[in-house]
């Protein structure tokens, strides 16, 4: 193989294995022992809570067994092999301090 095929190669090794930070905030609809589901309007996300996941209410840490159904969150995830990976959930953030960017 070429340098050229080598390096494109890489590349797209790294782009597909990099992932992106996306948020989703809505209400908690479940909460189970390493995974919780949110809904938004008609749109309901099942996340796996992430290996070093922060999970946050009033600034302070919690457990995710501390988590309520129909406690407002934000969650800061990452799809990882096809499933949506929790970094970050934040509880109890009124609806104009939640950010919104991915269903």
């Amino acid at each position: 193989m070429n340098a050229r095929v080598v390096g494109a190669w890489l590349l797209g090794l790294l782009l597909a294995t990099t992932a992106m930070a996306a948020h989703f905030s809505g209400t908690i609809t479940k909460v189970a022992t390493r995974t919780f589901t949110v809904k938004r309007g008609s749109i309901e996300k099942t996340f796996i809570l992430g290996e070093n996941a922060e999970i946050t209410k009033s600034g302070k840490r919690i457990r995710l067994s501390d988590l309520k159904v129909g406690e407002a969150v934000t969650v800061t995830y990452e799809t990882m092999d096809g499933e949506d990976v929790a970094q970050k959930v934040e509880a109890g953030a009124p609806e104009k301090e939640r950010h919104e960017n991915q269903p």
